[in-house]
């Protein structure tokens, strides 16, 4: 818990592939890490584990990542493209009465997304208020995109909802203005 919290000399930080889990807020506030290399062993990315990294541009996740926990990435308004690996199966906190997500919350330079056909559920909030985001790819698989889920993506023109999804819940893509095609 809080393992290396406001470390803000921190640069860059490579996880080796023999950590399971990156506790909650293990490197919460560290505003100078520019990037973070996640090692293929990493299995679970706990809440708020990187919330608020300012600085942090790229984040290179490892294969084996299948839980991205409550707000881990949230405001790291730096963070600029993500690729969500193919054995991710877990957006949303399925243990929580609010079903929350917002891993991503507030992410506001990040323009690209991919999300692996693993991922039944995207909680709520997920994308909420990333401001930049232009592209996202939902691969075969989702079943159901949570409240507010891009709500306040301003940017996105477009996005193709994959017909395994069954439920498109409250304000999923409110305030999303420049959304022209579905």
């Amino acid at each position: 818990y809080s393992a290396f919290e406001s470390c803000t000399a921190l640069k860059s930080i490579v996880i080796p592939n023999s950590v399971i889990t990156i506790d909650e807020n293990a490197f919460y506030d560290c505003d100078n890490m520019l990037t973070a290399t996640i090692g293929n062993g990493v299995t679970s990315i706990d809440q708020k584990a990187f919330y608020s990294c300012d600085k942090l541009t790229t984040v290179n996740m490892g294969s084996d990542v299948r839980t991205i926990g409550w707000q881990a990435f949230a405001n790291c308004i730096n963070l600029e493209a993500i690729t969500l690996t193919d054995n991710l199966v877990t957006l949303a906190e399925r243990n929580s009465v609010y079903d929350n997500g917002e891993q991503f919350m507030g992410c506001t330079s990040l323009t690209d997304v991919t999300i692996g056909a693993k991922v039944a559920e995207m909680g709520s909030g997920v994308f909420l208020n990333c401001t930049a985001l232009k592209n996202v790819t939902i691969k075969n698989g989702c079943a159901l995109i949570g409240k507010s889920c891009f709500k306040g993506c301003t940017k996105l023109p477009a996005v193709t909802i994959p017909n395994t999804v069954e439920e498109i819940r409250d304000e999923a893509f409110s305030g999303c203005v420049a959304l022209k095609n579905i």
